[in-house]
């Protein structure tokens, strides 16, 4: 492989983390109507994160969150350790202790939502047509990480 495919393989694998619909072609498992679902709630979170996250329900002060894990910080958390990022709505605790990170999904989920991907259209405004709403259900059954 020459070097100007091993750098856009790089690129593409850098670009991944941030689009879920690159990623899923990049592994394998690409199937074009739920990666266009995906981009549809990867394009709704955008540039709205934080705002996501407050409507989840997680306490704000200043630019940071409270962790939704107290327990795991060692004296409690007095200040706010966990960011969101605005643009890709993904987040992190910084707290000692704790480092749980990944995305609004996940947040949802860790928050106690029994349904983190209903939360996330819901709280989103997304509409779904049939075909989308019958992917979403398959990303619920098969328990899919983003």
């Amino acid at each position: 492989m020459n070097t100007d495919a091993i750098k856009r393989l790089q690129e593409a694998k850098a670009e991944a983390k941030q689009n879920p619909a690159l990623a899923a072609a990049l592994s394998g498992n690409f199937d074009l109507e739920k990666s266009e679902l995906l981009t549809k709630i990867s394009q709704a979170i955008h540039g709205r994160g934080q705002q996501l996250a407050e409507q989840l329900g997680l306490r704000k002060k200043g630019k940071s969150f409270f962790c939704p894990h107290p327990e795991n910080h060692a004296h409690g958390e007095k200040h706010p350790s966990l960011v969101v990022d605005n643009r890709t709505g993904r987040f992190r605790c910084f707290g000692a202790s704790c480092g749980i990170s990944g995305s609004l999904v996940k947040l949802a989920e860790e928050l106690g939502s029994s349904d983190p991907w209903g939360t996330i259209v819901q709280i989103c405004g997304i509409s779904l047509n049939k075909e989308e709403q019958h992917h979403l259900e398959n990303l619920r059954k098969k328990d899919v990480r983003w």
